[in-house]
């Protein structure tokens, strides 16, 4: 995967995959930490966008039954990443 610049994103959706991972690397004044309350407000409100889109396109096929947040630093990059944990969604039959 190639490295994301500040403000690029990132999206696993593979098919068949049971998770979607939303990544967006911050700025080198930026700083986070595991809670997204700590997130600077443009990364959540830019995160919230993204996943909520996402969300209302995938929610006749899929589900979100678990959020994993994470702020790790890689090569001197700080990320806020989110990942959706998913479910397939049942069909019901008349």
């Amino acid at each position: 995967m190639a490295l994301l610049r500040p403000w690029e994103t990132g999206v696993l959706d593979l098919a068949n995959c049971q998770r979607t991972e939303f990544v967006v690397a911050l700025n080198d004044d930026e700083t986070a930490g595991t809670r997204v309350e700590t997130w600077p407000p443009e990364i959540r409100a830019f995160m919230d966008q993204h996943v909520n889109r996402w969300t209302d396109e995938n929610k006749d096929t899929r589900t979100v039954h678990a959020i994993t947040v994470a702020a790790p630093k890689y090569d001197g990059i700080q990320y806020c990443v989110m990942i959706l944990r998913l479910n397939p969604k049942r069909t019901t039959r008349a």
